[in-house]
């Protein structure tokens, strides 16, 4: 398993963090989590499995929201390019400007039913191509707009060094 890198980025707000890894800051962000998810034990679990190292949580927003930073590991090298990226991840996800010239998509995907949103941006790394997955959650109700927006300012500055 590679070292992921440290990720910088700037978000609106106030975002309570915990690494996935330290057991006591999950508690401790568990006891934020809107009622559905408190001692959501499966819900941490399923985001490990999947790569993610740290979770963000802006529980006092409305709607109520998480960020989470998913590095998957078999998709730690690779063709860094917009096309590779979408054939990777077997998704279209539209383009996303990025600063540094990182191959970036977001994909968004709504429920009404559950009032519930996501936003995915996959990104990868010019020069080797490690993909990062970021993913934003609204937890009752829909982000607006220029919730998105900041979102998709944020992923377009985001970045890390690969060594």
């Amino acid at each position: 398993m590679s070292t992921v890198p440290s990720v910088r980025f700037a978000l609106p707000g106030q975002w309570v963090k915990a690494e996935l890894n330290d057991p006591a800051a999950v508690a401790a962000l568990q006891d934020q989590l809107p009622a559905d998810y408190r001692g959501a034990g499966a819900w941490v679990e399923s985001l490990r499995a999947a790569g993610a190292q740290t979770l963000l949580l802006r529980p006092g927003s409305t709607p109520p929201a998480a960020i989470v930073f998913i590095w998957p590991a078999e998709l730690s090298r690779g063709d860094a390019s917009p096309a590779a990226l979408r054939a990777r991840l077997g998704i279209e996800g539209e383009p996303v400007k990025h600063e540094r010239d990182y191959a970036a998509l977001r994909q968004r995907a709504t429920s009404e039913s559950t009032a519930q949103d996501v936003v995915t941006y996959a990104l990868a790394h010019p020069e080797t191509g490690r993909v990062l997955l970021v993913r934003c959650i609204a937890f009752d109700g829909l982000f607006e707009d220029y919730m998105v927006d900041d979102f998709n300012l944020a992923a377009g500055n985001l970045a890390w060094d690969e060594t």
